[in-house]
């Protein structure tokens, strides 16, 4: 178990703009595919940054 405190993600697909946008804040996040299957799970200091992160690496694909 991470230090962040246990909670359900906020569901946003950044390649449609949908849901509520990850904050600037500490927490949880989860990578899903298009079935809704998690491909990935991970922390972060900053939920917007590392979501940014992700996308520039790849690993969320926005097509």
């Amino acid at each position: 178990m991470g230090i962040y405190k246990p909670g359900r993600p906020r569901k946003y697909n950044p390649a449609t703009g949908k849901g509520e946008k990850p904050p600037a804040k500490p927490g949880e996040y989860r990578i899903r595919d298009e079935a809704g299957n998690i491909l990935y799970i991970g922390e972060a200091c900053n939920l917007e940054h590392r979501m940014k992160q992700h996308i520039k690496s790849g690993k969320i694909k926005l097509d």
